[in-house]
């Protein structure tokens, strides 16, 4: 009975950081040197990937080749995701939540927790990789194997207000995922409030619903809005390091990210105004001097800056927003 083997013969290390077609193809002679010539042996077609620079070489070196299948099959999988904008939006929010539980050393030992508890196998979740194959595939599957530990770490996360009794008698306080704020101390500072990402959707946990108000995320990168962002943030670093502008004054700032939401906006506000760097808003108390607070820029849309105009009025701060 034939039985399929396979082995690896040689590994070689081209030992240089740019890996252009004609490196590529040095690296390829010296193997035929090695292996065929020696031997007497013609190349026949080499199996290769698709990359720019490989097929460059070979080119160059007028070989014959034909692409791996697998790799193949990958680039039809990776474009037929990209087309769809739904899709895409699913694996942000996987990307989002794998990056949350990689980056911190208490999140992710209280997933463990959660899974000896539940009873599910203790593996950690699979960030994808682009350029490794199948890596997307495996990140939803370990998503979808760890659902049940991950929607408890949220449950316990979350310090939003019961939704199983009536709505005419509850506050609906809505749990962001991964918060969007900047912050600098200073002597004094300026609250800002932009768009930087321009939708907030809502995310449904397994039996979330049942329990809890739901999470939100916010989505789709603003470009323009991002680009005035971080204007804000270069124009008052270069206000702090001339001198002549405001001596013996340190101008600070903290800013969050609307995501176009009026209700985030109303929270950012509150945020800002309670002088708290976490994101906790309590009305009418000041976690700092009042003082040091003097006014606030954004939003730029009316649907957002109208709202927080009038919150701003009853208090007396100063709202500057762009005149377009």
């Amino acid at each position: 009975m034939a039985r399929r083997c396979h082995a690896v013969l040689h590994l070689f290390c081209l030992g240089e950081p740019s890996h252009t077609g004609e490196k590529l193809l040095r690296g390829i002679h010296q193997e035929i040197e090695s292996w065929l010539s020696l031997r007497q042996l013609k190349i026949g077609t080499m199996l290769t990937i698709n990359g720019k620079n490989m097929v460059s070489a070979l080119h160059q070196g007028r070989l014959s080749h034909a692409p791996f299948m697998a790799h193949v099959f990958n680039l039809v999988v990776k474009r037929f995701l990209k087309s769809s904008t739904h899709l895409q939006d699913i694996l942000k929010m996987a990307r989002k939540l794998c990056m949350h539980f990689s980056h911190s050393y208490t999140t992710k030992h209280t997933l463990l927790d959660l899974q000896g508890t539940n009873g599910i196998p203790q593996h950690r979740l699979i960030c994808d990789v682009y350029t490794r194959w199948n890596s997307t595939l495996h990140m939803l599957d370990r998503l979808y194997k760890q659902r049940k530990s991950i929607n408890d770490f949220l449950m316990i996360q979350s310090k939003v207000v019961r939704c199983d009794v009536q709505d005419s008698c509850v506050l609906h306080i809505y749990k962001y995922l991964f918060e969007y704020q900047y912050f600098q101390e200073g002597d004094v500072f300026i609250g800002g409030i932009f768009t930087a990402h321009s939708k907030v959707t809502q995310i449904h946990f397994e039996d979330m619903h049942k329990a809890h108000c739901p999470y939100r995320m916010c989505t789709f990168v603003h470009n323009r809005e991002y680009e005035q962002l971080m204007a804000f943030i270069f124009a008052i670093d270069e206000v702090n390091r001339r001198s002549d502008l405001l001596p013996n004054v340190t101008l600070g700032y903290q800013v969050f990210d609307s995501c176009g939401d009026i209700n985030k906006v109303i929270m950012d506000v509150l945020h800002i105004m309670s002088g708290f760097w976490r994101p906790e808003a309590i009305p009418n108390y000041s976690y700092k001097r009042h003082d040091k607070l003097v006014g606030y820029i954004g939003d730029l849309h009316p649907f957002t800056t109208n709202p927080m105009a009038q919150l701003l009025s009853i208090f007396g701060y100063t709202q500057v927003i762009s005149p377009d």
